[in-house]
């Protein structure tokens, strides 16, 4: 978890200068927690976690793209 919310606080610096470097970074960050608890433990409570901040990284990617047109 400690990882996680390391590259997570990362990818919101990153995403300060650079937008979609920052979602990507955050979408690492979701896939950090809910992958390793969902093959290895079979825990599925993991994407209450997860699934905040894949909707953030994509977010993030979406208004790099909104931005870029």
């Amino acid at each position: 978890m400690t990882a996680m919310f390391l590259v997570y606080m990362i990818g919101y610096a990153i995403g300060w200068w650079w937008t979609l470097w920052g979602g990507i970074v955050i979408l690492l960050a979701g896939v950090l927690v809910c992958v390793p608890f969902i093959l290895i433990e079979g825990n599925y409570g993991s994407l209450v976690l997860g699934i905040p901040q894949f909707v953030v990284g994509i977010l993030y990617i979406w208004v790099w793209r909104i931005e870029k047109w």
